[in-house]
């Protein structure tokens, strides 16, 4: 059973979902999530659990508390199990490796999720509208957008925000805080360096598969196919909206007049119509 730590293996499927456990335990644990009786409530947002232990962890992105450090870096984290997963980075041998990149990592589960990146497969369906994600977690920061809830808000002006991560950045605005110093002059940023470069051009990205994506504007490579014209894409995102030209599928409909779009960034531009001028 230990092995599984290092070999990343998750032999226990859940028969309801995706979830996969390295232990029979953790599958029995979260076996529950499915259970239709969530008796434990957060007192802050309309969250509901079947575990006392969920409601606890989840009350810490009101607080924003992050108790557990790790004592080789400034990492801090609101649970144990994400340190001991983080400390790996540390101190663990990176043996998996991509075959369509120089990418490596300590955990297979890495590996699968990062492969997604090449193959463009996006298992995470919203079932409101067309997006699609790598990530179940992705899939439930993005739902959020749907219910219009912004739940973390600033002390200090009327900005609102659905995540906590958003109103910490955007606290800096107040605070002038620049955390980020550079390790060659005096000079500090209120955002940190992004570490991945393009050896083509001057752009930068926070993580790798940004700049795999990105890549492609200079390889021309455009591995997604419309399986109804010879359009191609670079992102499986532009092919999905591209498909709404054939399926005439407007799935963003405004809440206050007929109109309808085949883009969120279209609806938030027309509603923009509705809201008087200063």
């Amino acid at each position: 059973m230990h092995k599984l730590v290092h070999t990343g293996e998750k032999p226990f499927l859940c028969d309801q979902c995706d979830y996969r456990a390295g232990r029979s335990s953790q599958l029995t644990r979260h076996k529950r999530v499915h259970a239709s009786d969530k008796p434990f409530l957060c007192e802050r947002c309309d969250y509901k659990t079947c575990l006392l232990s969920n409601l606890t962890r989840h009350e810490l992105t009101h607080t924003g508390e992050r108790p557990f450090l790790c004592d080789q870096c400034d990492y801090r984290a609101s649970q144990s199990s994400d340190l001991t997963r983080h400390k790996r980075v540390h101190n663990a041998e990176k043996s998996f490796t991509c075959d369509h990149c120089d990418y490596r990592t300590y955990q297979l589960s890495n590996l699968v999720r990062h492969e997604m990146i090449h193959t463009g497969e996006k298992p995470f369906s919203c079932d409101q509208c067309d997006y699609r994600t790598r990530q179940s977690s992705e899939l439930k920061r993005h739902k959020v957008v749907h219910t219009g809830v912004k739940s973390f808000s600033c002390d200090q002006c009327d900005y609102r925000t659905s995540g906590l991560s958003n109103l910490k950045k955007h606290m800096i605005v107040h605070t002038g805080e620049k955390p980020f110093p550079c390790d060659q002059c005096d000079y500090r940023a209120s955002r940190p360096k992004k570490p991945f470069s393009c050896d083509q051009c001057d752009y930068r990205a926070g993580r790798s598969c940004h700049l795999i994506m990105h890549r492609r504007v200079h390889t021309g490579e455009k591995p997604f196919a419309c399986d109804q014209c010879d359009y191609r894409a670079g992102r499986s995102s532009h092919l999905a909206r591209h498909r709404a030209t054939h399926t005439g599928e407007r799935p963003f409909s405004c809440d206050q007049c007929a109109y309808r779009a085949t883009r969120l960034t279209n609806l938030t531009r027309h509603k923009k119509l509705h809201t008087p001028s200063e």
